[in-house]
């Protein structure tokens, strides 16, 4: 299954949807949809390469700009002609926030949180205990912090919920490809437990949830004011490898048409580029060797969606050399 091939499974009562000068960014009308909707938070990750700063595009201005941690490379260029910011795991490269979470985002929050991300295709273990987050606030320990993020030691579900205890996709969503997440948040004026009120968005459709299975549950939630991170977490350390394009917090509800209307806007198919299997934008060596790795078996080098790695995903990856666009 690629971006293309999404499951569009619902699940009834758990539904869930990811300074310097910008020099790049996706489509307009994606950020024109998104500055519409009134974002707190924002990170473009537009800025050129060597900066040491990301700046907020939301409401809460500039005391929230990011700073980078560890050598995060931004300039990188997607498929889509588009900037990111590329983070290895090993490095344990990360982005925190200049000011602490408000008051509006404590407590037990109703929020959403959108991410335009990457895994990388060669990702195979984060660095940690697992969970590696696409946004994270709040304290470690138990409902005390937010975590949107990858489930576990997966490279391929997703997770929306707290420390210890939420939700994770039941579907799997292949490294390698951009995906638009959204987590979308009603804690129905702070009574919603950690397993309700979450909708999570896919590529604009609604999947599939089922409680965490390896926690052991978050009973309250009462999330604290920290600094808000992409990356890493306040208690271990937590990374993935990838590309992160855009990361979008709302202090409210975005509707279903809306997150709909932001995956539209975004044109995710442009970020696609048959063959790419190492996102780097162009089907070369690498991606070769790669599919030879995974020969006669599974991997995101099958790409003809039979099972297996064969000469057939060979003769696409083949038609495709090359600049991607």
């Amino acid at each position: 299954m690629n971006a293309a091939r999404l499951s569009r499974i619902g699940m009834s009562g758990i539904v869930l949807g990811l300074a310097g000068t910008s020099v790049a960014g996706p489509p307009a009308t994606f950020h024109d949809a998104v500055a519409a909707d009134a974002p707190i938070l924002w990170y473009q990750f537009g800025e050129a390469a060597g900066s040491r700063t990301v700046a907020n595009h939301g409401s809460l201005g500039p005391d929230f700009d990011g700073t980078l941690f560890n050598g995060v490379t931004l300039g990188v260029p997607t498929p889509a002609g588009d900037n990111g910011a590329a983070f290895d795991h090993t490095l344990q490269q990360y982005v925190e926030s200049m000011a602490t979470a408000p008051a509006s985002m404590t407590g037990n929050p109703t929020f959403t949180a959108e991410a335009v991300v990457q895994i990388a295709a060669d990702f195979q273990q984060p660095v940690g205990p697992g969970w590696p987050p696409f946004l994270h606030w709040g304290a470690p320990t138990t409902g005390k912090s937010v975590y949107f993020s990858l489930w576990s030691t997966s490279n391929n579900r997703a997770y929306a919920g707290f420390y210890n205890g939420g939700l994770r996709t039941t579907e799997t969503y292949p490294p390698g490809h951009f995906y638009h997440f959204v987590w979308v948040r009603d804690s129905a004026g702070g009574t919603a437990g950690q397993w309700v009120g979450t909708t999570l968005y896919v590529n604009g459709v609604p999947v599939a949830l089922e409680p965490d299975p390896l926690l052991p549950g978050a009973p309250m939630i009462d999330v604290t004011s920290t600094t808000f991170r992409v990356q890493k977490a306040t208690d271990f350390v937590r990374f993935f490898s990838g590309t992160i394009d855009e990361i979008v917090l709302y202090d409210h509800v975005l509707s279903a048409d809306a997150v709909a209307a932001h995956f539209a806007a975004l044109d995710l198919a442009g970020f696609e580029c048959e063959g790419d299997l190492n996102g780097d934008g162009a089907v070369n060596g690498a991606d070769l060797g790669a599919l030879l790795g995974q020969w006669g078996g599974a991997g995101n080098a099958d790409l003809d969606g039979n099972g297996t790695v064969n000469g057939a995903d060979l003769g696409i990856l083949l038609g495709a050399w090359g600049d991607c666009g």
